[in-house]
């Protein structure tokens, strides 16, 4: 063999392991730290929030926090849950007072990025056509995430239930 040919047999043996570098780098799933979606528990919901008037969000990184907001939603009967607040923080989701029967509240996921914690809220409200009782109700939702210090951001977003 001359000269030559080994050097076109390495060049494409150089090309060839480059190429293949290159692409298991550029191709495989690399997920940054603090991105992506974020699991998250209820630990309590309901339609009847015991005094939650308008609608709020709170982000609760304490024991008091967290027994204000669990007498806003279901009252002193019951205790609040245990939580490790240097593991874990609790979102309150509070829909407000509404005239009748129908609405929902509920928390659809929560995403980090660099910049933020995003938690998407999704508001159910009955349609025109839907038969309802009147009474007041107060939807709510307390949902238990992986403590994080990155500011929240809320999207909201509002569906009407079509009632047959």
């Amino acid at each position: 063999m001359t000269k030559e040919s080994f050097m076109l047999i390495g060049g494409f043996l150089f090309t060839l392991v480059l190429g293949t570098i290159l692409f298991l780098y550029y191709t495989s799933p690399i997920t940054p730290l603090n991105q992506g979606t974020v699991s998250f528990r209820v630990i309590e919901e309901g339609l009847y929030a015991q005094n939650a008037p308008e609608r709020k969000n709170f982000r609760i990184t304490n024991n008091e926090q967290l027994s204000m907001a669990w007498e806003r939603a279901v009252g002193q009967d019951n205790p609040p849950p245990v939580i490790d607040f240097n593991e874990e923080q609790v979102l309150a989701v509070f829909a407000g007072d509404r005239s009748s029967a129908g609405y929902d509240i509920e928390v659809v996921k929560v995403e980090d990025t660099p910049d933020a914690r995003s938690v998407f809220i999704r508001v159910t409200e009955p349609g025109s056509n839907c038969v309802l009782s009147q009474a007041i109700t107060s939807p709510f939702v307390l949902v238990s995430v992986p403590a994080s210090d990155l500011p929240l951001k809320r999207f909201e977003e509002v569906v009407t239930s079509h009632c047959e």
